[in-house]
């Protein structure tokens, strides 16, 4: 954002200011976990259903931020004498009017993309194609929100002469707030489809929503082959002042009428009629949705009237978006972030600040390209970055370009500074002995295939990896807080590799999202996450006595559930100085596992209240059956006796604790039980025994084909020769086998992967690190990539053909199969 004085602000805002007046900012902050530091930002004290940002200002205050954007005034703020203060009705109306200034401002042309989807993929298209002929200001990442839409907006100005901004709606009434920010001119609706569909009774009605954005556009552009669009359309554009412009596959007399698409290794050549003229043009995708998209520029670039032959050429040369940040295990204990999704000052930012929010006080390291096209000088731009470097503290930078290269005077209060004309001479400095220790983030353009230091760096190189959706785990964990009251804590498990997902990684994200406490099985897995930079308090389920001295040292709280290690517990606590331990107290309700039985509660609240040791911090008990109705009743009574052994301790004891029953599909089914806490375990992970759809998978096994074989009727194949074909066929082998966690219960046909989208039957035994599958019906090569679990094959669905449950799916992939975490 531009520069904009806190007097500016209040006026265009009609907020009241309490503060400096000349004072003025320049980045926006909505999130309080957010690593600026800037006395240039300000933060906008949004609220929302579950959360209140008014409640994070203290925090913000003591990390250095002095200007805020409230709707909420109390005593405390005015205690503070060094901060400035907007007091506003609505801090998120008053964020649109802000954005709502700059487009007003803004003198060029805003393009507004909407649809079910290709959004984000039409928009980054768009600005491959024009870039070199236009400035082009755009969305970061998808922000199509009513937040992220304000968000974009704001970077409006006139050093640019083309907007780009995504539109994405979940409701009723969400896109005419958007249409009065944007005021597009030329709205681009790429599909329309069943995505997002929940909250509109019908597509029609959907339609219908979205449409708004186009209410007072000069140019609205669409494929009538969406037959509910363009009914929705010619109902209520008769009379429209707003041009229509088409694109079809079925209609001759659309302004671009598709006459034929030929696929030829990876290429689609496409064959358009314009304005009685035939034109081609390639794209390197073969897929439908790819060709749908690119027909959404080709619509815009001929209604506006400049195509060229170098923007043809530029088709042909379109790279694919990559929607989602790696993150890999490095090298020398380092952690890998790769976002080789664009490279510009924005999407730097963004970067910069997940890389300060998982580094955990590990050094910190940007290796970054030079950045394409920012439509400003470089010496403007690589002041910006200089600048953002210092004010984040990053303690190492290198750069790799000629452009990057020649700026060292503006990096030179940068301690540990490098910079390379070319990869190729970063490479050449045996960079596998530089790193140690560091998050290590990458950072380019495509251009510069960043892919080869990556793969320098990356600890491990097996074929086989298991895809971590952090998107999802992040959804998942949303909606399990949507079925409680706002007020109740939650504690997520992340034992057992966080059901094989990687413990640090997802314990760190949870942390993010500010969850209550993390779950571990045992005292180890929590000392592992202490020292990974884990502040989070951290329950261990099934404590070893002998770990006492590192549950103390480390702050771990364990569950007691038997007098005798109650009792073990308190003797030897008795050599430990300080506050007394926290422990959580595990009552059976039924489980018949661990736990004090409700006789013996009594005599555990006697020895609780007359110890100077320990205090139950919890109080909670495991449900056996909240995922089948036929155990209602049991579960019912179960919760009765929870109930009653709270009672007697609650009596007995001087102080509260926390109450907490309800696990996963006990959160869905029983919130009557909800007491103070609930446990999320493998829900989180996308598995539901109540089988609703309301989940997303997190995990993708996958691996590459190596070889392909021509096996004759009659042959065998692999250990003890238990597979023969039965036609001549065609084997693939792919290197993942029991040692990766394949089950060797599925050789022999019981067990399938999908090839290309096709089903293959694993066939012979499976073997220590490889099995074989075939292929025979499948067209298919060698290194072609094989989903043994995933999105349209999920982990449950192997679990039935070998009568056990996902969680053994899951939890069974070894820690030798590289974890790749998306997002």
């Amino acid at each position: 954002m531009q520069n904009i004085s806190l007097q500016q602000l209040a006026e265009i805002t009609n907020g009241k200011l309490f503060g400096k007046k000349e004072v003025t900012v320049s980045e926006i902050m909505t999130d309080s976990r957010s690593f600026l530091s800037s006395k240039k930002a300000i933060f906008f004290a949004l609220k929302g259903k579950r959360n209140n940002g008014h409640a994070y200002i203290k925090k913000l205050i003591e990390n250095g931020i002095e200007n805020f954007v409230i709707s909420e005034f109390n005593d405390e703020l005015k205690s503070y004498k060094n901060i400035n203060l907007i007091l506003v009705n609505d801090t998120l109306t008053s964020l649109h009017k802000l954005a709502e200034y700059h487009r007003n401002n803004f003198k060029s042309e805003i393009i507004s993309v909407v649809g079910s989807n290709g959004k984000t993929i039409v928009k980054e298209w768009l600005y491959q194609l024009l870039r070199k002929d236009f400035k082009i200001v755009r969305s970061p990442k998808s922000y199509n929100s009513q937040l992220g839409v304000p968000l974009s907006l704001c970077l409006l100005n006139n050093k640019f002469n083309l907007g780009i901004i995504e539109a994405g709606i979940s409701q009723v009434g969400e896109m005419q707030k958007l249409e009065k920010i944007i005021k597009p001119n030329t709205v681009i609706f790429t599909s329309l489809g069943d995505a997002h569909q929940e909250n509109f009774s019908d597509i029609k009605t959907k339609a219908n929503e979205k449409l708004k954005i186009s209410k007072n556009a000069n140019t609205l552009i669409y494929s009538p082959d969406y037959e509910t669009l363009s009914n929705v359309i010619k109902e209520s554009y008769t009379n429209s002042k707003t041009k229509l412009f088409t694109w079809s596959f079925k209609l001759k007399d659309a302004n671009i009428f598709v006459e034929e698409v030929n696929k030829k290794d990876n290429f689609s050549e496409i064959k358009i009629l314009h304005n009685g003229k035939n034109i081609s043009y390639k794209i390197p995708f073969i897929d439908e949705a790819s060709i749908k998209n690119s027909l959404s520029c080709m619509a815009y670039i001929l209604q506006k009237n400049i195509l060229t032959e170098k923007i043809k050429e530029r088709f042909a040369k379109l790279e694919a978006i990559e929607m989602r940040v790696e993150q890999k295990k490095g090298i020398n204990n380092c952690t890998l972030v790769n976002d080789f999704y664009n490279s510009d000052i924005v999407s730097i930012k963004i970067a910069i600040d997940l890389l300060k929010s998982i580094s955990n006080g590990k050094k910190t390291t940007i290796i970054l390209s030079d950045i394409m096209q920012s439509g400003i000088s470089d010496k403007e731009l690589f002041t910006e970055l200089a600048e953002l470097v210092r004010t984040n503290k990053i303690d190492r930078f290198i750069g790799i370009g000629n452009r990057i290269s020649k700026q060292k005077v503006l990096f030179a209060n940068i301690s540990e500074l490098e910079l390379y004309n070319t990869v190729e001479d970063f490479l050449k400095q045996n960079i596998r002995t530089k790193f140690s220790n560091e998050v290590i983030l990458l950072k380019a353009a495509r251009f510069f295939k960043f892919e080869r230091i990556s793969e320098k760096l990356e600890q491990k190189k097996h074929r086989t990896v298991l895809e971590i959706n952090l998107e999802a785990i992040v959804h998942n964990l949303n909606y399990y807080k949507s079925l409680i009251p706002p007020k109740t804590k939650t504690m997520v498990m992340v034992k057992a590799l966080s059901y094989g997902s990687g413990t640090y990684e997802i314990a760190n994200l949870l942390q993010h999202h500010g969850v209550d406490y993390l779950g571990v099985a045992i005292a180890d897995e929590g000392v592992r996450l202490r020292k990974a930079g884990i502040t989070t308090r951290i329950m261990v389920m099934n404590p070893d006595e002998n770990s006492i001295s590192d549950i103390v040292d480390y702050q771990l709280e364990p569950e007691i559930y038997s007098f005798k290690i109650l009792n073990s517990f308190l003797n030897k606590l008795k050599d430990f100085s300080g506050k007394k331990l926290p422990v959580h107290i595990k009552i059976d309700t039924g489980m018949k596992r661990l736990g004090f039985c409700n006789y013996e509660i009594n005599e555990l609240a006697d020895i609780l209240k007359g110890n100077n040791f320990i205090y139950a911090k919890s109080v909670f008990s495991h449900l056996v059956g909240t995922d089948e109705a036929i155990h209602d009743d049991f579960t019912n009574l179960q919760i009765s006796k929870f109930n009653d052994a709270c009672k007697i301790l609650s009596e007995k004891l001087d102080y509260n604790f926390t109450k907490h029953i309800l696990n996963s599909s006990g959160i869905e089914r029983f919130p009557n039980a909800v007491f103070d806490m609930v446990r999320i375990g493998i829900g989180l992970y996308g598995f539901s025994p109540n089988n609703n759809d309301k989940l997303q998978n997190v995990s993708t096994l996958k691996t590459r084909i190596s070889q392909i074989k021509q096996v004759a009727k009659g042959e065998t194949i692999g250990y003890s020769r238990k597979w023969t074909a039965k036609q001549d066929s065609k084997i693939a082998i792919i290197p993942i086998g029991y040692a990766d966690g394949l089950s060797r219960q599925l050789s022999n046909e019981v067990g399938e992967v999908l090839v290309n989208g096709q089903k293959a039957f694993i066939v012979g035994n499976v073997c220590m690190d490889m099995c074989m599958i075939d292929i025979t019906n499948i067209n298919a090569k060698d290194d072609d990539e094989v989903i043994i679990f995933g999105d349209d094959y999920p982990a449950s669905e192997i679990a039935k053909k070998i009568n056990t449950i996902p969680y053994e799916i899951i939890t069974g992939v070894s820690e030798r199969v590289k974890r790749i975490y998306l997002g």
